[in-house]
């Protein structure tokens, strides 16, 4: 994926040809429409695409909390998808297809937290 900064043609949205521009949180971008869609069902491919569904089952119903909790490491991204990001790579254990979540490593929250007073 190529990044726009406003060169000869600017940034633009829309589809010209098999073009497609767009904007996402202020980054202007642009994509081709894919000719026809591959659908493999390689080993790594059904693995990885495990690994999402345990994670996303586990964050869906957190969605409200997670906006807040992963507001601060959400850079270019939402903060649900931070906190997909920071959970597929820290708290699954097991191997396909039988993932699990690795609650001690799981987060819902980020951040610095001021030590109790008393």
């Amino acid at each position: 994926m190529g990044i726009i900064k406003q060169g000869v043609i600017g940034a633009f949205s829309g589809k010209v040809g098999n073009v497609v521009g767009a904007m996402w949180k202020g980054i202007a971008y642009m994509r081709i429409l894919p000719a026809s869609v591959a659908n493999p069902k390689t080993d790594k491919q059904l693995a990885q695409r495990d690994r999402f569904t345990t994670i996303l089952m586990f964050l869906q119903p957190l969605t409200q909390f997670l906006r807040i909790g992963f507001k601060n490491f959400a850079v270019k991204m939402t903060a649900f998808n931070s906190a997909m990001s920071y959970n597929i790579k820290n708290a699954i254990q097991g191997t396909y297809p039988n993932f699990t979540i690795d609650y001690p490593n799981a987060l819902v929250s980020r951040g610095n937290l001021a030590p109790a007073l008393n």
